[in-house]
């Protein structure tokens, strides 16, 4: 999780720039196939988690992206 946050606060003006809002982001990474670069990098760390814990790092994207 920590690599995961890390990365989006590291791509977070990229990904704000490319997203119209922290929201559309958020549910690209909730689609099944993520079809930009950002949303599948971010998608791949996701990948080793259980949904649960996939559920509350999108949730945990949403705040970072929001502050």
């Amino acid at each position: 999780m920590k690599e995961f946050l890390g990365f989006l606060r590291q791509k977070r003006a990229a990904i704000l720039k490319a997203y119209d809002s922290p929201l559309a982001f958020c549910q690209t990474l909730s689609s099944a196939a993520p079809q930009d670069e950002l949303a599948t990098e971010a998608a791949a760390y996701l990948l080793e988690f259980t949904p649960d814990v996939r559920d509350y790092a999108v949730a945990s994207a949403y705040a970072v992206l929001i502050s």
